[in-house]
């Protein structure tokens, strides 16, 4: 019972206040704040990787970073994203949302990295018999056989994922932490709209469809973003509005938020300080392609740190 209901919540919390302890613990009291204005969002290559999250966690004017072709680095090959295009081509029998939580349901002296595998293996194996029991796959094809290339490479990305998001609480000094792994297949009612997460770090990659969209800090409306506290004031008061004229008034707020935007690939994996961490958060939406009502052919990953009470 790994699938869960999807539940598409973007709402801007008002963020609680944490200051950074003497050794690097957080505690709640003070934000990290930014004295000068906001970098732009770092596009860099993926070799360096541990280097360019450090000094991102350091410098409190830096709250996101793209590392491009992120999966073809750890993986050798661009294999798992032609799986994800085959796999989400299949559209409607295979939407799901699939989350995994560090010690839910694990076997006894099981690794995290394990559970997931075996989890993993579980949930791709059902989707497999599904697949093969309506006539969309053939007998003995990949997908009829769980993916079980595509789930190693998956594991593989993953596992260098969280590798990579230690790099984030070694500099930042979280702990009681557990992680939470989510993939999203082809799921619609995505957040269009700017928004930041209230979390430290999140990780973020599509695999298949348009990916992530971050704002350009160098253009963000810090002001107006935080007058809004999260609500879309026409959106708010209109009254069965078409999904149209609900998409044409998300696009204009977020206009009005920011005039750029940093676009990601599949493959590469954005890298974004959330509102537990700074109150400068990184601010990033959905493609307007997955957006409520759409059918997007898409798979998206997030790898996160969660209190061991959610």
């Amino acid at each position: 019972a790994h699938q869960v209901a999807f539940a598409q919540s973007c709402q801007v919390l008002l963020h609680p206040t944490i200051m950074l302890g003497s050794k690097g613990s957080m505690k709640e009291d003070v934000l990290e704040v930014p004295k000068a204005p906001m970098q732009p969002v770092e596009v860099v290559r993926a070799d360096s990787a541990e280097s360019f999250v450090k000094q991102m966690m350091r410098t409190p004017d830096m709250n996101g970073l793209v590392l491009t072709d992120f999966l073809s680095n750890v993986c050798g090959s661009r294999d798992l994203l032609a799986w994800a295009e085959q796999i989400c081509s299949l559209g409607e029998p295979v939407k799901d949302q699939l989350c995994y939580y560090e010690g839910h349901e694990a076997k006894p002296g099981e690794s995290f990295s394990q559970q997931l595998q075996r989890q993993l293996e579980a949930d791709f194996q059902e989707c497999g018999r599904d697949l093969l029991q309506q006539g969309l796959v053939e007998q003995g094809a990949e997908l009829a056989r769980g993916s079980p290339s595509a789930v190693k490479a998956l594991c593989q990305l993953l596992q260098r994922s969280m590798q990579l998001h230690e790099s984030c609480a070694e500099a930042g000094g979280r702990e009681d932490l557990r992680w939470k792994i989510k993939l999203e297949m082809n799921q619609d009612g995505a957040c269009t709209k700017y928004h930041d997460d209230m979390i430290d770090v999140r990780f973020a990659m599509t695999l298949a469809g348009h990916g992530t969209v971050l704002a350009d800090n160098k253009a963000v409306d810090w002001d107006f973003y935080e007058s809004c506290e999260g609500i879309i004031p026409a959106l708010a008061e209109a009254e069965d509005l078409s999904p149209e004229n609900a998409r044409s008034i998300i696009q204009t707020w977020n206009e009005r938020i920011t005039k750029g935007e940093v676009m990601t690939e599949p493959g590469d994996l954005s890298i974004m300080k959330g509102g537990k961490l700074t109150n400068r958060p990184c601010l990033h939406r959905a493609p307007y392609c997955a957006g409520e009502g759409m059918q997007a052919a898409r798979l998206l990953i997030t790898v996160d740190r969660i209190p061991q009470d959610e």
